[in-house]
């Protein structure tokens, strides 16, 4: 069956602590077939003022194919995550993809047959995403 989404527990949880916001980033992993990961990034928005006293306030953004590694705040209303991408590439080929698990390698073809798989590079790249707290953008 599918892997299922596990958290990755042996890290520092970056966290920021805005006016009216903290700002919390979790990273899941998921074993792949081919004895590589795919990983997600969950940031939560915890709200700091509540109108419930004993309930949290809370949202949640996915960014699929992310392992942010760290997380600066700008500001008040700013944060900037250094995120870790991690796709492949055929060699011959400057077109990486990456692969939600669907099998994304690309693969030589004679007259309509399965002839055989190129060669794949890893390739990781590194991504700087800004999100404007207050819009979750």
């Amino acid at each position: 069956g599918d892997a299922a989404w596990v958290l990755e527990t042996g890290r520092r949880r970056p966290v920021a602590l805005l006016r009216a916001e903290v700002v919390a980033v979790d990273v899941l992993s998921k074993e792949r077939g081919d004895d590589s990961r795919d990983f997600k990034s969950i940031i939560s928005f915890y709200s700091r003022f509540s109108d419930h006293n004993d309930e949290i306030s809370y949202e949640t953004v996915a960014l699929d194919y992310c392992n942010v590694l760290s997380m600066e705040q700008i500001r008040d209303q700013h944060v900037v995550l250094v995120c870790e991408e991690i796709g492949q590439k055929s060699s011959g080929t400057d077109t990486a993809t990456v692969d939600g698990g669907g099998g994304a390698v690309a693969i030589n073809t004679i007259d309509g047959e399965w002839f055989a798989e190129e060669p794949v590079e890893r390739v990781v790249s590194l991504n700087a995403v800004i999100f404007h707290v207050p819009s979750r953008q």
